[in-house]
């Protein structure tokens, strides 16, 4: 289903003999990898997933795309796996997660560095957090709210707490452990923050 390789599309662009038939999607025939060589790496913009068909067609549309040029917004109660994004390493705007029916975020594995904000709000499903454990570096807010069979957010521990803007925690009424090292110092900050509505050490 995948033929937009820089090889084969360099290839093309030339006039040497050649014969593609009989495969499927984007491989289906020469006019049809002719066309995914001619799309951009990555589509321009905010990036909206509402649907799993959305996001196993992303992997499709875009096989080579590791840096989405404005939002990542991804819901819908269909939506339950991720991994087709995990080419995914940059996202210039803010990562939006909401009323998903995803049990975790495996599949953003690889981003590292948001240039917004990171929203993860009203998940019923979502258990964790881990899916986020490379990214280092955002530019504003992080806010896990209404989640509620969270009982992790460890994987956004490795995120600066320099970088953040503020931080609300909110709402998660299994989350019971929140003392992560940058949570605890970027409440040294007079930043705001809320933590509330959660459990045990997460309480407030």
């Amino acid at each position: 289903a995948i033929c937009k390789i820089p090889n084969l599309c360099i290839y093309l662009a030339g006039s040497g003999a050649r014969s593609i038939s009989g495969n499927l999607a984007n491989c289906l025939d020469l006019a049809a990898v002719v066309a995914a060589c001619n799309t951009p790496d990555c589509p321009p913009g905010t990036v909206n997933l509402s649907t799993q068909a959305q996001v196993n067609q992303f992997k499709i549309d875009y096989p080579t795309c590791t840096k989405i040029s404005g939002n990542l917004q991804i819901g819908g109660a269909n939506v339950t796996d991720l991994s087709p994004l995990s080419n995914i390493t940059n996202v210039a705007g803010e990562i939006f997660i909401s009323d998903s029916g995803l049990q975790n975020l495996n599949g953003l594995n690889n981003i590292s560095q948001l240039s917004g904000r990171l929203v993860v709000i009203g998940n019923p499903t979502l258990s964790n957090l881990h899916g986020l454990s490379n990214l280092t570096s955002i530019n504003g807010i992080i806010s896990i709210d209404n989640n509620a069979t969270l009982t992790d957010i460890s994987g956004i521990e490795n995120i600066n707490s320099n970088v953040i803007t503020e931080l609300y925690i909110q709402n998660n009424p299994v989350l019971s452990v929140c003392d992560y090292d940058n949570v605890c110092a970027y409440l040294q900050s007079s930043k705001p923050r809320n933590i509330s509505g959660n459990l045990a050490n997460c309480l407030n």
